[in-house]
Order: structure tokens, then C-alpha cells, then sequence
């Protein structure tokens, strides 16, 4: 995967980064997502926000895994994982 720099996301060798939501403006720092759960996480403590955001921030957690050989059996109980963090509990 190329590495990738947007406003709240970013990819670099092969690793997903996301900008703490929480922590701006005041500061600025970058989180380390390279699990599902870290992704669910993140977008509970609002973390990563916005529906925009969290959907490619999912897919590029996707894909990340996806490189690292997950199945495609893993990826799509993963996105549903992901497609349900939003949801009202």
C-alpha cells in the first residue's frame, strides 16, 4: 500500500495512524489503529469521527489487513464489526 496523508487519516509502511479527534486543536496526535477493536475504540471515545471519516477509516483498515494476508472470511466478519461501532447500543 502507498503511504497516505489526509487531514485525520494516514497510512505509512503498511500501518493505518489516526489523528486524535479529541485532543484538537490544542494538539495534535497520532494514534495507531491496526486492529478492529483499536478501530471500534476509537470511534466510541470519538477519536476518529464524522461519518466520512470512520467509513474510510475503516475500509483502509480493511485494506491494511487485507495486505497482511487476512482471509476474506476475516475481512467480512471485520467490516461488520466495523459497520456496527456506529450503531445505538
Amino acid at each position: 500500500m502507498q503511504n497516505l496523508t489526509a487531514l485525520s487519516l494516514k497510512t505509512e509502511q503498511g500501518q493505518l495512524f489516526v489523528l486524535d479527534q479529541t485532543l484538537l486543536p490544542h494538539r495534535q496526535q497520532w494514534l495507531s489503529c491496526s486492529t478492529v477493536a483499536d478501530m471500534v475504540s476509537m470511534i466510541k471515545k470519538l477519536q476518529l469521527r464524522g461519518a466520512p471519516a470512520i467509513g474510510i477509516g475503516a475500509c483502509l483498515l480493511l485494506a491494511v489487513r487485507a495486505e497482511q494476508g487476512s482471509s476474506r472470511e476475516q475481512l467480512r466478519a471485520d467490516a461488520e464489526i466495523l459497520r456496527a461501532a456506529r450503531l445505538p447500543p
